[in-house]
């Protein structure tokens, strides 16, 4: 008897404390008379307790001076979250504060599946950070706050650091959305030094730091609709980061030495993006970096120092720059590349005319046709002045909307702007803008073939806007000195169309010599334009064995390739990758000497930077590499 009363009362015992400590559920307040009178109790009560279902907490206005650590919440996951936000929704209304003497206010210690919303975390003096992540946090919400500081305070901002506690810790799936960073010391950092943190995502939020952004050893990163609009010193640092997106940022710094955007070590077997940014006043410096796309962005950079320019590139391989705009105010380089294997095409470089627009492995070159007449570089980029609405919005105006000189290249990996516009699909523009007012014709390509006296042009236009048509004209070149130009044919054009049309014109019957050709393209309002051909053409002379560039370049999934041979032979034209496998043969056929231009269709090959070798009866006479974007 006396055994079943003991079993009766352990019992009776055991059912009363689990309803005292019976699992949190719904919606609870805190605040002076609610559920719970300090943040303090009410996150006592949800690691004590645990959660069997969603769990809300309303901070009810007030100033709250509480040291907040969060540890790990029974029963929470992706479905029974918890989360900490103002009552009101406003920031304003909930500050978080700690006046004593610490190293943070709010510590999140291998917690999961929580956000924090809404409120304002104000750190006094000696405090050192707001918000700290250690030990394997997830799944975690920091949106709509207020990061700030009292007078004469000393750090501030998120600061993820992984050498504070114990050293080493995994942060997956961490959201930082539509916050507000007023300090200007460090505002985000996250330090992986002895584990990956993977799945970041900083989206929409406003900051004003001195170092705006450090991430270290961060996995799948996606940096996107930031802004830093305040005139003074901002920095974006990734280090040893892969699978990154950096995208639709604002950022405007004053005038100092600092790189905006800075990449380092960024060793990635999947191509990261930085892409449709506004760097007024910026530099987007990559250094010791593999495989990054660098493409739509708007930068003004206003650095004259040698070491810097609007694009830096340094000790780096498979790095493609296309459609940037990159404008120096203060005429320095536009272009800084050294000891990188850099791939660069359809870019804008732009310093006012001054002599040293591009420094590339220690040579400075005054205009793009030197510095790729000599690399091979940025065959069809140009430099040319471009209006933005300000210094500070680089959105196109003026004379630049509809201007030819700021076409690019069509490429999948990005297809709309930085405002979310959608790209003209066939012929965008340059720069992190497209305006509503689509270009007018663009020629895609522009190649001639001989066949003993006769010149066949072809040319192909990605869309047309009041296209008349094109006068053909030609002038012979007399030992380097070219004649006056000729009209010697006329093709109507397609007037305005979004799609690709081919054109071709034959010109028959041609004395020896070599010769020039150009098309004017007429409008229906009678206004022109000019497009030479790069390459002269040799009648009844013989020429040397030449690869000559493919176009375009870079090219998704076809592009041209011209050759010259000087006498007939066996061609083989192979691609390989940068390793130097065989990949694939483009062509191996007989051939009289002449000028000749095929097609290259590269279905089925993955995105990257490839090499193709021409050989003539076996011997290797050129090589190139050719750039595939899908």
């Amino acid at each position: 008897m006396k055994t079943i009363i003991k079993l009766f009362l352990l019992a009776a015992i055991s059912l009363s404390n689990s309803n005292s400590f019976s699992q949190l559920n719904g919606t609870y307040t805190i605040g002076t008379g609610g559920n719970y009178t300090t943040i303090n109790n009410a996150v006592s009560a949800a690691v004590t307790q645990g959660v069997s279902a969603p769990v809300v907490f309303n901070i009810m206005s007030g100033v709250y001076d509480e040291h907040i650590i969060i540890n790990s919440i029974p029963g929470s996951s992706a479905a029974n979250t918890v989360t900490f936000k103002s009552q009101t929704g406003n920031p304003d209304d909930v500050k978080i504060t700690l006046t004593a003497s610490d190293y943070n206010i709010i510590v999140l210690n291998g917690v999961e599946n929580l956000t924090i919303q809404g409120v304002t975390i104000s750190n006094s003096l000696n405090i050192f950070r707001k918000l700290q992540f250690i030990n394997n946090c997830k799944n975690i919400k920091i949106i709509n706050n207020i990061f700030t500081r009292a007078p004469s305070a000393n750090q501030g901002g998120v600061d993820i650091d992984g050498d504070l506690f114990f050293g080493a810790f995994n942060l997956n799936n961490i959201l930082i959305e539509n916050n507000v960073f007023e300090y200007t010391g460090y505002n985000i950092k996250i330090a992986s030094v002895f584990s990956i943190s993977s799945n970041i995502r900083i989206i929409n939020n406003i900051f004003n730091g001195y170092i705006i952004i450090e991430m270290d050893g961060c996995d799948s990163v996606l940096i996107e609709k930031n802004r830093r609009l305040s005139d003074s010193l901002g920095t974006l640092r990734l280090i040893n980061c892969k699978f990154f997106k950096i995208s639709k940022n604002i950022f405007l710094v004053e005038d100092r030495l600092f790189d905006i955007i800075l990449v380092e070590s960024g060793d990635t077997s999947s191509c990261s993006i930085i892409s449709n940014n506004f760097l007024p006043k910026g530099i987007i410096s990559m250094n010791s970096c593999i495989n990054i796309l660098l493409i739509y962005n708007s930068i003004i950079s206003q650095r004259s120092h040698s070491n810097y320019a609007g694009i830096v590139c340094t000790s780096s391989s498979d790095i493609v720059s296309v459609n940037n705009l990159s404008i120096n105010t203060v005429t320095g380089y536009a272009l800084n590349a050294n000891n990188s294997g850099l791939n660069s095409d359809y870019n804008d470089y732009y310093n006012g005319g001054n002599s040293n627009l591009i420094l590339h492995n220690s040579t400075i070159y005054g205009n793009v046709s030197d510095f790729y007449n000599a690399t091979g570089l940025d065959e069809h980029s140009n430099s040319h002045p471009v209006n933005f609405v300000s210094t500070s919005d680089l959105h196109l105006t003026g004379s630049s909307i509809g201007d030819t000189n700021l076409a690019g290249i069509s490429t999948s990996f990005v297809t709309d702007d930085i405002d979310g516009n959608p790209r003209n699909p066939v012929h965008p523009y340059k720069g992190a803008d497209e305006p509503d007012v689509p270009l007018p014709i663009e020629l895609s390509s522009f190649t001639a073939t001989v066949n003993r006296r006769d010149v066949n042009l072809i040319w192909t236009t990605a869309s047309e806007t009041n296209n008349s048509g094109f006068e053909i004209e030609r002038r012979i070149v007399n030992e380097g000195i070219p004649r006056v130009w000729e009209k010697v044919g006329f093709v109507r054009g397609s007037g305005t169309t979004f799609t690709p049309t081919n054109y071709s014109f034959k010109d028959e019957g041609l004395s020896t010599g070599k010769y020039n050709y150009r098309l004017k393209q007429i409008d229906l309002n009678g206004n022109y334009e000019y497009y030479d051909l790069r390459n002269e053409v040799v009648i009844g002379i013989k020429v040397e064995y030449k690869l000559s560039q493919n176009y375009p370049n870079p090219f998704n999934p076809t592009t041209k390739i011209n050759y010259e041979l000087t006498d007939d032979g066996i061609v083989n034209i192979k691609l390989y990758d940068l390793s130097g496998k065989e990949i694939r043969t483009i062509l191996n056929e007989a051939k009289t000497a002449g000028y000749y231009s095929l097609e290259f269709n590269a279905e089925g090959l993955s995105s990257g930077v490839y090499i193709y070798r021409m050989e003539v009866d076996g011997i290797l006479k050129d090589s190139k590499q050719m750039i595939l974007l899908k």
